[in-house]
C-alpha cells in the first residue's frame, strides 16, 4: 500500500493541490487547498463507488465511458465555482477562475 501511495498517488495529489493552490492563491500544504482537493476527488469517487445506486435513482444517467466527459466537465465547473468564492482576493497570486469554457 505504502509503494502505490508513494509511487502513483502522491504525484497526482501534489499536481491537483499545486493546481488548486494557484486558483486559490494559497500555499499547496494549506487547510483551504486540502480541503478542495478532497471535495474535488470526492466527486469523482462519488460516481465510481456510487454507480449502482445512481443508477437505481437516476436510470437516465448515463455511467459508462462516454459520460466521463461530460461528468468531468461539471465536476470542474462545480469546483471552479465554488473556488471562485474560497479564494483569497488579497493573495497576488490568486488568479481570476476561468469557467474553462473558450471565448470567440
Amino acid at each position: 500500500m505504502d509503494v502505490l501511495v508513494k509511487e502513483r498517488l502522491q504525484p497526482m495529489a501534489d499536481l491537483l493541490c499545486g493546481i488548486l493552490a494557484e486558483i486559490l492563491g494559497c500555499p499547496p500544504d494549506s487547510e483551504k487547498v486540502r480541503m478542495c482537493c478532497f471535495s474535488v476527488v470526492s466527486q469523482c469517487v462519488f460516481y465510481h463507488h456510487c454507480r449502482t445506486m445512481i443508477s437505481r435513482l437516476f436510470p437516465e444517467q448515463r455511467l459508462d465511458a462516454a459520460a466521463v466527459e461530460p461528468l468531468a466537465g461539471h465536476i470542474a465547473r462545480f469546483s471552479l465555482a465554488a473556488m471562485k468564492h474560497l479564494a483569497d482576493p488579497e493573495t497576488p497570486t490568486s488568479r481570476p477562475v476561468s469557467s474553462g469554457r473558450r471565448r470567440h
